[in-house]
């Protein structure tokens, strides 16, 4: 886990602009910068980057965030490898400790060992694919209808029956072949060459790629009926299979400009749908689908679709794949599910019909995961008998217990419901599902404040105002001054978080990004969520520095006397009814000599520690 501080830290130290302007050229608009966003395609500039805020937006497709969003979205990195990423651009050393970190700007071991692991299979690479002529090579991609621009684009090629590796490195090299898994250490030796044996020989090699681009591995297939057929490298420091994804380097741009991606099963499948077209497509390596697969496509696309092959294992594959989406469903992404005629896979069927029937699958015949969920447990049929209805509950309970709650959760369980034909009040108890009504928003109570508060289910326009003013001017957290003895709503102690968030950094936070990351996994997280999204709707309310102080105190001086009327009305209307205790009376007092105060706008505001009148 990566310490909080040093996130808010690296946040602070690199600057948004620089660093997408590495990847998109920026170009000065007023006080921002601009470009064609790289998330959609687009003539005319939406995308804005602001210097100020740190913090980018796209008002043609929306998407928003800060400068680790932006390595993850455009890179396709996962939170960690994003932070350790955009800390080496600033010479930080990541820690993974949830105690401490540290800054150094000394070289990482570790990252210089998978440096070398990098160039290592970079140079293997570029020798099979310089190999790629050979006889046999060329006879099989002319079976399998295989075009040289796929090849070039995928850099397919081929691992000799020779033991290349002695011309290809010197033996200081052993150790990190074998960590690469590209050379396997033989028992007995008689020489110093003959203890090299290359792990791949007489193989079509596929070159695996990161998400930027650098060969992590490789899957090997043979060219004749011998076994195993496929063979891939083993996991070390580069390559997890879990997390990796075949051609989804090659295909990224496609799949971004798409919004959707094919998932099959080999590579062959992904050769040959991205020759007729469909070049939208990753494949799994070996192993079945995880939540890592998902959680990257995600990154990409809004729609998954899952392409197996028409057999019972493949059906089997898919059901996995649904079971690791189960955790990670949100109302804006979507996974369906192909099933292919029995006996073909993605290859073949493309090979046999063209882009076009193939595409009309994804397009008009794939099963959203509902209706795969329901078919699957209830094979499509109403079930009425008692024990095929508790065989068919018992499965469902486990697999809603790993969904989030959400609209589709309680639709998908109503569905079941008039699946087997019974009451919706009948199934929740039965599914360990007690309501499907959102709970209410939870009081607390703040350990900066004496008294709990009570939650808001709107935020008024003037108190949300406040709020974004302190988000995109911190410094205006030294203006804050609100009595602690008083109720307040979700978005006034927002406010007070805030600053004592700014007040207790002694000047380390100074713009949104940080303050957001500081309050990730605070209740307040969601109300600053959706301030955060109109950061850059507000371009109109741009002023200067001193119209935004001044606009700030008044409204400062506007809360208190709101708070102060409402908390008076409740006192009064207790003196009508069951009469004030001595506390209350004394907070009536306080309240009526302090509200005079409040009649000058901007006048200093005398918070709990200060004298209770003057």
């Amino acid at each position: 886990m990566i310490d909080r501080n040093f996130t808010v830290e690296l946040l602070g130290r690199v600057d948004i602009v620089d660093l997408i302007n590495r990847y998109v050229p920026l170009k000065k608009a007023g006080a921002n910068e601009v470009a064609c966003c790289p998330f959609h395609q687009e003539k005319t500039p939406s995308f804005t980057v602001s210097a100020d805020k740190q913090f980018y937006h796209c008002f043609g497709c929306g998407v928003h965030g800060n400068v680790i969003q932006f390595v993850m979205d455009y890179l396709g990195l996962d939170f960690v490898n994003a932070i350790e990423h955009l800390a080496s651009t600033v010479g930080m050393t990541v820690q993974h400790s949830q105690q401490h970190y540290s800054i150094s700007k000394k070289s990482d071991t570790t990252k210089d060992f998978k440096d070398h692991l990098r160039e290592i299979n970079k140079k293997v690479a570029d020798y099979f694919y310089h190999q790629r002529h050979h006889s046999s090579v060329v006879d099989y991609l002319c079976k399998r209808q295989l075009s040289a621009e796929i090849i070039d684009r995928y850099q397919v090629g081929f691992a000799p029956y020779t033991n290349y590796l002695n011309t290809l490195f010197s033996d200081s090299f052993h150790q990190l072949l074998l960590t690469a898994d590209l050379m396997v250490q033989k028992e007995k030796v008689t020489t110093a060459a003959n203890a090299i044996k290359p792990r791949f020989r007489h193989r079509l090699m596929f070159p695996i790629r990161d998400i930027q681009g650098s060969v992590v591995g490789f899957g090997a297939r043979v060219l004749d009926k011998s076994l195993p057929k496929y063979l891939n490298s083993a996991e070390n420091p580069l390559f997890n299979k879990s997390k990796s994804l075949y051609g989804l380097f090659e295909a990224k741009t496609a799949i971004r400009q798409r919004k959707k991606v094919v998932v099959v099963e080999g590579y062959m499948d992904v050769l040959a749908l991205a020759q007729h077209g469909v070049d939208y497509v990753v494949a799994t390596l070996g192993t079945a689908t995880t939540q890592q697969h998902i959680q990257q496509l995600f990154r990409f696309a809004d729609q998954i679709y899952f392409c197996f092959d028409g057999d019972q294992a493949g059906r089997k594959a898919a059901w996995k794949a649904l079971t690791q989406a189960l955790t990670l469903i949100k109302e804006n992404k979507h996974i369906y599910f192909i099933f292919l005629p029995d006996g073909q896979d993605p290859d073949e069927f493309v090979r046999h019909h063209g882009q076009k029937v193939f595409e009309n699958l994804i397009n008009e015949q794939a099963w959203p995961l509902s209706r795969y969920f329901l078919q699957t447990l209830t094979q499509g049929k109403a079930i009425k008998s008692a024990e095929a209805q508790s065989l068919i509950i018992s499965q469902a309970a486990k697999l809603f217990t790993l969904m989030p709650d959400s609209t589709f959760k309680d639709l998908l369980i109503k569905a079941l419901a008039e699946q087997l034909d019974i009451t919706l009040g009948q199934l929740q108890p039965l599914l360990g599902q007690t309501t499907t009504l959102p709970s209410q928003p939870k009081s607390y109570r703040c350990d900066q404040w004496s008294r709990q508060w009570i939650s808001q289910e709107e935020v008024t326009s003037h108190n949300k105002k406040m709020i974004y003013w302190l988000l995109t001017k911190p410094y205006l957290a030294t203006y804050v001054h609100l009595p602690d003895y008083l109720e307040y709503g979700e978005d006034i102690h927002c406010l007070l978080a805030l600053t004592q968030a700014v007040l207790e950094s002694q000047g380390q936070v100074k713009n949104t990004v940080q303050l957001l990351e500081l309050f990730k996994d605070s209740p307040f997280y969601s109300l600053l969520a959706k301030v955060q999204d109109s950061v850059f709707a507000c371009e109109s309310e741009r002023a200067s520095e001193v119209d935004s102080e001044e606009e700030f105190k008044v409204g400062l001086t506007r809360i208190k006397q709101d708070i102060f009327t409402k908390e008076l009305a409740e006192l009064r209307s207790l003196i009508k009814t069951d009469g004030l205790d001595e506390g209350q009376e004394a907070l009536l007092q306080a309240l009526i000599n302090k509200r005079l105060h409040l009649r000058r706008p901007c006048q200093p505001f005398l918070g709990q520690n200060d004298e209770a009148t003057r």
